[in-house]
């Protein structure tokens, strides 16, 4: 199995929790959510369960479970680490006198 990236979860509550795994996303739904009758958090919430118990592939639940946390507004974007931005800054103002 492939390696599911981790997302970062800002809860409602301002609080925020690191998901790297099924039983992590299906504790992160325990969280503080805007919507919990929401159609994508339920089918997240059932796509998870049967990931666990093997009658759903684990990435399908993890899609089911990220559009749900960016519906909801609740997935931390992701920063560029500090050399990357440096780069990219740096790449802007290259001369053209090469």
């Amino acid at each position: 199995m492939r390696a599911l990236p981790a997302l970062t979860i800002r809860f409602i509550d301002a609080r925020s929790m690191v998901v790297t795994s099924i039983p992590d996303a299906r504790r992160a739904l325990a969280g503080h959510w805007c919507n919990k009758e929401a159609k994508s958090y339920k089918t997240a919430a059932q796509l998870l369960v049967a990931a666990e118990n093997g009658a759903c592939r684990p990435a399908v639940a993890w899609s089911a479970f990220e559009r749900a946390a960016r519906e909801q507004g609740l997935l931390k974007a992701k920063e560029r680490p500090a050399g990357l931005r440096a780069q990219i800054a740096a790449s802007l103002f290259v001369s053209s006198d090469r």
